[in-house]
C-alpha cells in the first residue's frame, strides 16, 4: 500500500512540471500578441510626415494635454521634432480650458468641436482634420 501511494505521489509531482510549462508558455504568447499589438497601434517613433500636413493638423486642431501624461507623450512622439507645430493645450497652465471644454482623459484631440480621446495616428488626424 505504501508503495501505491509513493508512485501516486510521484506521477503526481510529475504532472506539475508539465503544467507550469504549459502556463508559463500561454503567458508569453500572450504577452508577444500583446506587445505587438500595442507597437502597431502606438509606434513610438516619429513618423515621415512633411511638414505641410503637421501644420495643417495643427492649424485645425488642439490637442489637450498634461505634461507629465505618458500618452500625450507618446502622441508628441509621432510627430518628432515637428511636435511644436500642434496647437497643444496644457490643463497645467490653462486649467480653464479643460474645464469648459470638459476634458475628461488626456490626450483629446479636438477638431470640427468633436472630442477624440486617446493617442491617435498621423493618418487618422489627417482623416479628421482633412489635411
Amino acid at each position: 500500500m505504501e508503495e501505491n501511494l509513493n508512485q501516486e505521489n510521484e506521477e503526481i509531482k510529475e504532472e506539475k512540471p508539465q503544467k507550469t510549462g504549459k502556463w508559463l508558455t500561454i503567458i508569453i504568447i500572450v504577452a508577444v500578441v500583446v506587445i505587438a499589438i500595442v507597437i502597431i497601434k502606438y509606434p513610438t517613433t516619429a513618423q515621415n510626415v512633411d511638414c505641410d500636413t503637421i501644420c495643417c493638423i495643427g492649424e485645425n486642431s488642439v490637442i489637450v494635454a498634461l505634461k507629465s501624461c505618458g500618452a500625450c507623450n507618446k502622441q508628441k512622439e509621432l510627430f518628432g521634432d515637428s511636435a511644436e507645430d500642434l496647437n497643444i493645450i496644457y490643463c497645467e497652465d490653462d486649467e480653464q480650458f479643460c474645464i469648459d471644454n470638459d476634458i475628461r482623459s488626456v490626450p483629446t484631440w479636438i477638431i470640427n468641436n468633436e472630442k477624440y480621446v486617446g493617442v491617435q495616428s498621423i493618418d487618422k488626424l489627417k482623416e479628421l482634420t482633412g489635411c
